[in-house]
């Protein structure tokens, strides 16, 4: 039956947004101000860093990331603490690009994975600091 409303959902008798909270209802967590940028006829032509990161499946941290690795250019020559905004079709033109996605991707992937590591090693530095700190059986410098 699932098979059924999905198959009519996707040959296109149902309008976007009644797909949109079909998915909701069906818990793939997208947030609540995704239909309306989703729904519009037409993009405004520049972007703020979460609505690009809607219209790419991502969170506004990693539209940081990306910045940093050069995978996007925010527009103008923004202060590094500043707001960034983003063509449209900037942000269009890498949301339909699967060589592009699967950079940013890739990106994306080893970042949090460097940050994770580096956070694991410091944490293991620490413990062992504090357990050598206490060991009654180190001899003192």
């Amino acid at each position: 039956m699932m098979n059924l409303i999905l198959a009519w959902s996707l040959i296109g008798h149902r309008s976007r947004s009644s797909q949109i909270q079909m998915a909701n209802q069906q818990g793939a967590g997208l947030p609540s101000d995704v239909p309306p940028l989703l729904n519009a006829r037409r993009l405004p032509g520049i972007l703020y860093s979460n609505q690009a990161g809607i219209l790419l499946g991502l969170h506004d941290h990693d539209i940081t990331i990306l910045v940093a690795a050069k995978i996007l250019q925010p527009l103008g020559k923004p202060a590094r603490n500043a707001p960034k905004r983003f063509a449209a079709v900037a942000i269009t033109a890498l949301a339909q690009s699967p060589d592009r996605l699967h950079t940013a991707i890739r990106v994306l992937s080893k970042h949090w994975r460097d940050k994770n590591e580096s956070s694991a090693h410091r944490h293991k530095g620490a413990k062992q600091t504090l357990r050598d700190k206490n060991d009654p059986l180190k001899p003192t410098a």
